[in-house]
């Protein structure tokens, strides 16, 4: 008879979860992170029908490990999406849509930015302009929708290099006064109304009428060029060439097998620049330090709008809602406990796997005998 690790780990499939940035986040190589590497201590592990979900616990970070922010940010994107799905689940929404943007500055702005003492109150103050008058004037009821937003200084690709653009998330609802109803006081009375998109020739439905795309565009290459002129940032002839690049995308729940996409897209905008330092710091071990400029920055998240009130409008979550849930089908998990490397290695069903949360959906990869050498040198050695 089986007993311990292995009757919970007998005939299951087990993933290890966020493999990828588990790697590359909680030992980085790069002498800014000295004294910052945490250990693992165990697997806290769920079972999701024939699979075991296994989730790094790691011990000892330091604020400085990148992996602790990773984990911090995704439970902090679990409790918001959540509560969206709260929401929608109440307000029996069978329609819920978001548009995705991207609003760039060009390099001379961004680097003018970077060498200012109050560079992201700067930043702050142009979106702010542009949200609360130029979207508020171009979009149909505008100025009662709301947005989820970010300021990235960033690259990506190279950290220390500023890039200051902004990420947003605008779901199609608006918070409006109710024509036909008051509250128990008497007072006006307000409802979240549905947006509809717009269908184009093809047939497709997209989050603004072409008018609106170009005019919100426009609006944005206003603001960034009135900045430049009145700090001379740009030349006369490169203001007037000016164009920002803005990327737009939407995200539709109303296919449930979207709900990744919403999922990566908050993880995405409001991961914390760290991250992207390690990984690109692990390729390129004799880069410099972060900059002043970036190194205490905290990429908080900014709510503008109804969504400010996201939990009151959602209500508490049901105890029974507080299980965690399958990256895979989004169905809550049971919990099993915390479980060795060696259990998870000796699952009887196949090889131990990576899985990753990727912007499609979950990715599945079996496991080297090279990941399965690191994971071993990163666990926390027994205490006797």
């Amino acid at each position: 008879m089986l007993t311990g690790e292995a009757a919970v780990i007998h005939s299951h499939y087990a993933h290890i979860v966020g493999y990828g940035k588990l790697h590359e986040l909680l030992r980085p190589s790069h002498p800014y992170f000295e004294n910052a590497a945490a250990q693992i201590l165990n697997f806290q592990s769920y079972r999701d029908g024939d699979t075991i979900l296994a989730y790094p616990k790691v011990v000892d970070p330091s604020r400085r490990n990148p992996y602790a922010r990773h984990r911090t940010r995704q439970k902090h994107t679990q409790r918001t999406v959540s509560k969206i799905m709260r929401l929608k689940e109440a307000q029996r929404w069978t329609d819920l849509r978001f548009a995705v943007l991207v609003f760039t500055m060009p390099h001379q702005v961004s680097k003018w930015l970077s060498k200012r003492p109050a560079d992201a109150p700067a930043a702050w103050r142009l979106f702010e302009r542009w949200w609360r008058q130029d979207y508020a004037s171009i979009v149909h009821q505008g100025d009662a929708q709301s947005v989820y937003v970010n300021l990235h200084k960033w690259s990506t690709r190279s950290p220390n290099t500023p890039h200051y653009h902004f990420h947003m998330i605008i779901p199609n609802k608006v918070f409006v006064q109710c024509t036909d109803a008051t509250d128990e006081d008497d007072n006006p009375a307000y409802e979240l109304k549905h947006v509809p998109y717009h269908k184009q020739r093809g047939g497709t439905e997209v989050p603004y009428s072409d008018l609106e795309l170009a005019s919100l565009k426009h609006a944005w290459t206003v603001r960034v060029a009135g900045l430049a002129r009145r700090h001379r940032i740009l030349t006369t002839r490169e203001i007037e060439a000016l164009a920002c690049d803005v990327y737009v995308q939407f995200i539709d729940l109303r296919d449930p097998g979207n709900l990744p996409k919403l999922v990566h897209r908050i993880n995405y905008q409001s991961r914390h620049w760290i991250e992207d330092y390690a990984v690109y710091t692990n390729d390129h071990p004799h880069a410099d330090n972060p900059p002043p400029w970036l190194e205490h920055y905290d990429n908080r998240t900014r709510i503008y709008g109804w969504m400010q009130s996201l939990t009151t409008l959602a209500g508490p979550a049901d105890p029974k809602d507080k299980a965690k849930l399958s990256p895979i089908n989004a169905r809550p998990m049971e919990y099993i406990g915390g479980l060795s490397l060696y259990a998870l290695q000796n699952a009887p069903t196949g090889p131990l796997s990576g899985l990753d949360l990727a912007r499609d959906g979950p990715l599945i990869y079996p496991l080297t005998p090279h990941d399965l050498d690191w994971l071993t040198r990163a666990i926390r050695p027994p205490s006797y």
